[in-house]
């Protein structure tokens, strides 16, 4: 009898540690395909660059900071500073924040702009500034995922990517979640610009 007992307790204490596990691990933010495309149907039809929307859940957003930025490669080497950076958090009335999100590369005859936007933060249009630039072959986007992205507390996610390359030679896709295939591209092509994004519990 002491044994059954004994063994219905270290049972129910299993199940208690993996419930609170699981929602130490739970997602802080989820990010979908937007059911709304005319912004990026817009800048397309306009040909003024390239332009990625979709919707996001943000939990605990009165407690939490969220970071977006874009940083770059050129010829495998990471250039400073990050060509553009947002920050934003501690809500002070909603716990769930459910609202668009975008970024992408808007582009005139002589210049290009790196794009950062959520439906409550918009920052203005960031001057690419990379050497060259502009005079590539070829180019391309790579997207995060098919049908949803989770990121949990103190976890960078890549939620898009540019590369370019002056030698006409372009991969049909890379996977942005597996660290060899990025660290392959940005060794492969001539710029790479990430677009990454970090729920974290205070900015530094």
């Amino acid at each position: 009898m002491k044994y059954i007992v004994r063994m219905i307790i270290i049972t129910f204490f299993m199940v208690l540690l993996a419930a609170c596990n699981e929602n130490s691990n739970e997602a802080m933010v989820t990010i979908k395909k937007s059911s709304n495309a005319n912004n990026m149907e817009a800048i397309k039809e306009l040909h003024l660059g390239t332009l990625y929307e979709y919707e996001y859940e943000w939990k605990q957003a009165k407690e939490t900071w969220i970071k977006m930025w874009a940083e770059a490669y050129q010829d495998g080497v990471k250039v400073e500073p990050n060509l553009a950076e947002l920050n934003y958090g501690r809500e002070p009335n909603e716990d769930v924040v459910k609202e668009p999100l975008g970024f992408g590369i808007i582009e005139t005859d002589d210049e290009a702009f790196i794009m950062l936007y959520t439906g409550s933060i918009k920052q203005g249009p960031q001057k690419i500034t990379l050497e060259n630039f502009k005079n590539v072959m070829a180019s391309a986007w790579d997207e995060a995922f098919q049908e949803k992205l989770t990121m949990e507390l103190g976890e960078t996610k890549i939620i898009g990517a540019y590369r370019d390359t002056s030698n006409n030679t372009l991969r049909a896709g890379y996977n942005l979640q597996d660290e060899h295939e990025i660290k392959q591209m940005i060794e492969t092509y001539d710029t790479v610009i990430l677009f990454k994004m970090k729920v974290v519990e205070k900015i530094e």
